[in-house]
Parts: C-alpha cells; sequence; structure tokens
C-alpha cells in the first residue's frame, strides 16, 4: 500500500500548491491527546491491547476533504467493525477529556491524509480522480508518535491474525 500512496502523492505535487502528507508512512490516525501525557502510562495500555487484537485487512472506500483554510485531502478505508473497534479501545485507554474532539468516540473520520492544500483544490481532486486506483492494507501495529515535530515513541505490533480472531 505505501508504494501506491507515495505514488498518488507523487502525482498530487507538481500539479498544484499542495503541500505533501506527514513525513511518516502512510497510517489511520486513531486518536490524538489534547494534553501531554506520560507515555509510559499510555505505553502499558497501548501494549496490552495490542496483545489482544489481531492484524487486520483495510480497503479504500472514497477520497475527501477536510475543508479550511488549508484543505486536507485523504482517503478514507472502509469503516469495519474492526476497525471501529480498535478506535474505541483506543479512545478508551484514556479520560474522554484527553481525546481532541475530532477523534472522540462519534466524531472520528478514518482517513489517510494525502496532502494539504491552501488553495486550488480542484486540481488536486482531478489529479486523484486520474490517478487513484483500488489500495488495500493491512493494520499491523500502532505507533505511539508525539508531534509536532513528528517523534516515534514506541510501537506496538498487533497479534498476527493467525493467532486471534480477526477484528474485521
Amino acid at each position: 500500500m505505501s508504494d501506491l500512496l507515495d505514488g498518488l502523492r507523487s502525482a498530487i505535487h507538481p500539479n498544484s500548491d499542495a503541500e505533501p502528507g506527514p513525513n511518516y508512512p502512510p497510517h489511520i490516525t486513531l486518536a490524538v491527546f489534547e494534553a501531554d501525557i506520560p507515555s509510559d502510562h499510555l505505553s502499558e495500555r497501548l501494549r496490552n491491547l495490542c496483545r489482544n487484537v489481531a492484524s487486520f485487512s483495510v480497503a479504500n472506500s472514497h477520497f475527501g476533504v477536510f475543508p479550511g483554510e488549508t484543505a486536507f485531502v485523504f482517503l478514507a478505508p472502509v469503516v469495519t467493525k474492526g476497525l471501529l473497534n480498535l478506535h474505541e479501545q483506543v479512545v478508551g485507554a484514556l479520560p474522554v477529556k484527553l481525546i481532541h474532539q475530532h477523534h472522540a468516540s462519534g466524531c472520528w473520520v478514518p482517513h489517510i491524509t494525502l496532502a494539504s492544500v491552501r488553495e486550488n483544490a480542484g486540481g488536486v481532486l482531478d489529479t486523484i480522480l486520474c490517478n487513484l486506483d483500488e489500495y488495500r492494507g493491512k493494520v499491523v501495529g500502532l505507533d505511539l508518535v508525539r508531534f509536532p515535530p513528528i517523534e516515534i515513541l514506541e510501537s506496538f505490533p498487533l497479534s498476527p491474525a493467525s493467532e486471534r480472531f480477526p477484528h474485521s
């Protein structure tokens, strides 16, 4: 999936004022926390969670735009029970008041950011339409990340699907 998304990102940038997506491998952000939470506290909760969740496949559903002064263009995975369950478990690891409102239960939109655009989002969307192909990937782990700038604090692999019941 990474090669396909890198190709799509590359097609977008020469034809627009788009800024690249995050300097980080393609990912689905499950939660953003508003406070600086002690990483050891969160690490232990995520480590325990990942021991009991099997890796699972994802496929694209559509692309979209989060509008604003800077618009964010994204691909959206098919929302499955497994993806929703994983999100619920991650946001459930901490008090609700610490979760950014866009990542709270009932508000979260799963997505893979392709680019940010300040002007001419239409040109970016045309480029995506001409270059979009079906993608499939696999959710294989969670990263605990601090940003900006992006700093991976710890990575947690999910259990192989053969060892657990799939959650998708």
